[in-house]
């Protein structure tokens, strides 16, 4: 039925909820500071962007299966021209793009 009504998968949509929340939070609309969770990264590389995050490292599934861990891997697997979008609605927009995103093309 998912595929016949063309929708994305539940997982898919975790994902992007995920994303729109970091670009909420690195942009400055919710009150919460990912920096008071996550460390920035202070060394550049050819695969990071300039609002990449330090994964943190976990012991435990519970923990790495959380919002800050999990959701850091995916907003660094995204472009530096997605992390820099000037509004939400562009941020939303352009997920869907394959190039924008880190997403599977389905």
């Amino acid at each position: 039925m998912i595929g016949t009504l063309e929708w994305s998968t539940l997982e898919d949509r975790r994902e992007r909820m995920k994303l729109i929340m970091m670009y909420q939070m690195v942009d400055g609309l919710v009150a919460t500071n990912p920096n008071n969770y996550l460390t920035p990264v202070t060394r550049p590389t050819r695969h990071s962007h300039p609002y990449s995050f330090i994964t943190p490292s976990c012991r435990t599934d519970q923990f790495k299966f959380s919002f800050f861990p999990s959701a850091s891997i995916a907003w660094n697997g995204l472009s530096a021209e997605a992390v820099s979008s000037p509004t939400l609605e562009t941020f939303q927009a352009g997920l869907g793009k394959p190039e924008f995103s880190h997403f599977k093309s389905t």
